[in-house]
């Protein structure tokens, strides 16, 4: 994206990005055209190209400022859980947070995810931004010290983040109901994923 100095431009930029959001919230990445986004925030096409260059850099523009808010929030919620002092609290608050951010912003999410398939930029961004995540959680589980009772906090702390991080995607690219046919409500996906991981990380090892 080409940023723009001068105040007005700024402004028509911020809203065609915040055009670009809504859109894809509402309908998807197949909402997501060059006209929808300029009608909506009330820009002109030539504004449009010079900002973003076509649908592929808007989109990159879209992820990056998306990303930059979730690391953010990852980044406060880290710092808040960090004084939790029982594992189970700490997971079950990091799986609500982690799996309701994913099911609010599907759509989004679901963008990222298909042009990562194909498109290096995508990858690379999505890769920071998931790998800065992975690192706050193992910061978390480290600070629950004897609780974690795997043999390799490390791993144990790197498996679990790609399990959230595989259930996250689940719910992105998949209906609910799609894989197995029974149907979870966003409840039982919290204690269930919660009781899962507190087993992993905390079972009694001695017993």
């Amino acid at each position: 994206m080409r940023h723009p100095q001068q105040q007005r431009s700024i402004e028509s930029t911020t809203r065609m990005l915040d055009a670009a959001e809504e859109l894809l919230a509402e309908g998807g990445p197949d909402a997501l055209t060059v006209g929808a986004v300029v009608a909506r925030a009330d820009s002109s096409v030539g504004a449009f190209y010079a900002r973003f260059g076509d649908r592929l850099g808007l989109l990159l523009a879209v992820q990056d400022r998306f990303l930059d808010r979730l690391e953010a929030a990852a980044i406060a919620q880290a710092s808040t859980l960090v004084a939790v002092d029982d594992l189970r609290d700490v997971l079950e608050q990091l799986v609500a947070a982690f799996l309701d951010v994913f099911r609010a912003n599907r759509n989004a999410f679901n963008a990222i995810l298909v042009q990562n398939l194909s498109v290096r930029s995508f990858r690379v961004r999505g890769a920071q931004a998931s790998q800065q995540g992975a690192r706050a959680f193992a910061a978390i589980l480290d600070a629950c010290g004897a609780q974690v009772t795997h043999p390799d906090p490390a791993v144990a702390a790197d498996f679990t983040f790609r399990t959230l991080f595989a259930l996250a995607t689940h719910i992105v690219m998949m209906d609910e109901g799609e894989v197995t046919g029974a149907v979870l409500d966003p409840h039982q996906w919290i204690e269930q994923t919660t009781e899962m991981l507190h087993l992993y990380l905390g079972a009694d090892r001695n017993g």
